[in-house]
């Protein structure tokens, strides 16, 4: 099963309503928010902007696993990059 995300760039808006804060996260390429969430309470601006960069760390992330792969992982950061991949893609992480 291949499952696809909404292509990015995304950006992350956020306006107060009374005592309940908006958060849209926006695909450039869309130009509609994709997950509005309404939360009660507090929401940290940098949540929003972490989730908004997540699918530019993805690719990030997809292009320098092969160089690492070529050029060498002195600091075995290897595994690491390969769970996030996993966990970004909903798949298991290889032991």
């Amino acid at each position: 099963m291949t499952d696809t995300h909404t292509p990015g760039p995304w950006r992350a808006i956020g306006r107060g309503l009374s005592d309940t804060i908006r958060m849209d996260i926006v695909s450039d390429a869309e130009s509609l928010p994709f997950a509005p969430a309404f939360v009660a309470g507090d929401i940290l601006p940098q949540d929003a902007r972490l989730i908004a960069a997540a699918p530019a760390m993805l690719a990030a992330l997809e292009c320098l696993r092969p160089a690492m792969i070529r050029d060498g992982d002195p600091h075995n950061y290897l595994p690491l990059v390969d769970a996030v991949l996993a966990q970004a893609r909903g798949e298991q992480a290889s032991a």
